[in-house]
């Protein structure tokens, strides 16, 4: 008796003391086989799905894309109108203070000599109005 023709042997012996395992294993292959021969006459079209009712064709996709766009179009128009009048309101107020001349003075011997560093400090002050912009614009929008 070779290999093979032992392990086959062991095998049968096995599945003649435990013949529920190869039944449910029968059962299952009968099933799919059942599902695969069996015509499928409530196909559905693509695109439906069971978790909601109704079908979505692209086109309805697409209206309901264009019409988020247009509301996101129109908040970001709003924002930036926002922004662009507290930046004037902010520029005024600036140029209208009395101290405005006496200040460029001093800053313009300072930015002749240490050129990096007023560089920098425009850098920070640029940071903090675009933060406040951007708050007013959130505030707004509540």
């Amino acid at each position: 008796m070779s290999g093979n023709d032992k392990v086959l042997a062991a095998a049968t012996a096995e599945l003649r003391r435990n013949p529920l395992p190869i039944v449910l294993i029968g059962l299952g292959a009968l099933w799919l086989a059942s599902e695969q021969v069996r015509p499928k006459g409530d196909a559905k079209p693509a695109g439906y799905f069971d978790i909601y009712e109704g079908f979505d064709s692209d086109e309805d996709g697409r209206a309901k894309l264009a019409a988020r766009m247009s509301a996101a179009r129109a908040k970001l128009s709003g924002a930036m109108d926002a922004a662009r009048d507290q930046a004037s309101a902010v520029a005024r107020a600036v140029r209208a203070s009395s101290y405005h001349r006496a200040i460029r003075k001093k800053l313009g011997a300072a930015v002749e000599v240490e050129t990096l560093a007023a560089g920098a400090i425009g850098l920070v002050v640029g940071l903090a109005i675009g933060v406040g912009l951007m708050v007013g614009a959130r505030r707004g929008k509540r």
